[in-house]
């Protein structure tokens, strides 16, 4: 009878669900920047990015390190270190949100109505 194979749920949802909040928020800048040619895959998408300056390549070369464990959690999910990537993931997952959401102005920022309605309120407050 073959070993049985033991999956650690909570790390494989936290890492999925951390992930897909990631890769929403990059299809959203590629198709802000780029319109409807913005509608690819997160590969392309952040390639897309970065070539056009709007990601730091840090930020890009962190996204892709964070999409390998997402996938070895998904594909490998009986791995035995699992639970200890969760708050790795976690973090990093966050220190690219952080990083997303304060892009420089010439930047596509995850937030961009959130930008544009604090520049507009910084033009009101100075007039």
């Amino acid at each position: 009878m073959p070993d049985r194979v033991t999956v650690d749920a909570d790390s494989l949802v936290t890492i999925v669900s951390e992930w897909v909040d990631l890769e929403r928020r990059v299809l959203e800048a590629a198709r802000e920047r780029f319109g409807e040619k913005g509608r690819t895959s997160f590969a392309g998408a952040l390639n897309a990015l970065l070539e056009a300056g709007s990601v730091s390549p840090a930020t890009a070369e962190a996204l892709r390190g964070l999409h390998s464990l997402r996938n070895l959690a998904v594909y490998a999910p009986d791995d035995k270190a699992l639970a200890a990537r969760v708050p790795h993931f976690r973090s990093m997952s966050q220190a690219m949100r952080w990083s997303l959401d304060r892009a420089r102005p010439e930047q596509v920022t995850m937030t961009g109505e959130l930008f544009r309605r604090s520049v507009d309120r910084g033009r009101d407050a100075a007039a």
